[in-house]
């Protein structure tokens, strides 16, 4: 059940799955696991996936103390992707703001979320516009304090994490792929018109 969520008594472990660049501001999440770790001591980042800002993760990591809870693993299959996602805690997405991160949807959320992980995101302009704020914790982009803010309140209060994933049940259905394809081709199909009136 996707409303099912407990928060672990022993361990919290993040989960970000996907490409590790510099625009999806990974920096961000492991300056917030620093801030939070008083907190929640036991915080756990796993990263997977790989790109070109990996070296300098684990740099930041070792320079701010929290490289020992911060696990680099390689980018797997999707039949896989499932296991990693049913041992975590919570799905992460830090997209910066601007001009690529506010065209940008994440599709990771859906996927954290269907697998009934709560999720911890930076409020983009798509995003918001896509995705309520009843059904994730939106935290200010690039801004590590309220990202860890907005981790320890979701640890703190398991009665509104399990709203917030009923809410997001009524999601699922419009982002499928079927749903897609269905709006994808009137789309094409409006175009078409609108040139062919053009022509006429």
């Amino acid at each position: 059940d996707i409303a099912s969520w407990r928060p672990n008594k022993d361990r919290m472990v993040w989960l970000y799955a996907g490409t590790i660049n510099r625009q999806y501001r990974l920096d961000v999440a492991i300056r917030a696991l620093k801030i939070a770790s008083p907190y929640l001591p036991f915080i756990k980042l796993r990263l997977l996936g790989e790109g070109n800002d990996l070296e300098q993760l684990r740099q930041l990591a070792e320079s701010l103390g929290v490289r020992r809870n911060i696990e680099f693993l390689d980018p797997v299959y999707l039949d896989r992707l499932k296991n990693f996602m049913d041992d975590a805690d919570i799905g992460i997405s830090c997209n910066q703001a601007g001009s690529f991160g506010d065209l940008q949807f994440s599709a990771k959320i859906i996927d954290y979320l269907s697998q009934g992980l709560p999720v911890v995101t930076s409020r983009t302009k798509t995003l918001t516009r896509y995705i309520p704020e009843d059904t994730v914790f939106y935290f200010e982009p690039e801004n590590a304090e309220d990202m860890a803010a907005k981790v320890i309140f979701l640890w703190d209060h398991p009665d509104i994490v399990k709203r917030k994933m009923e809410n997001a049940k009524k999601l699922f259905p419009q982002y499928t792929w079927q749903e897609e394809k269905t709006k994808l081709i009137q789309f094409y199909r409006e175009i078409c018109g609108s040139v062919r009136l053009a022509a006429s």
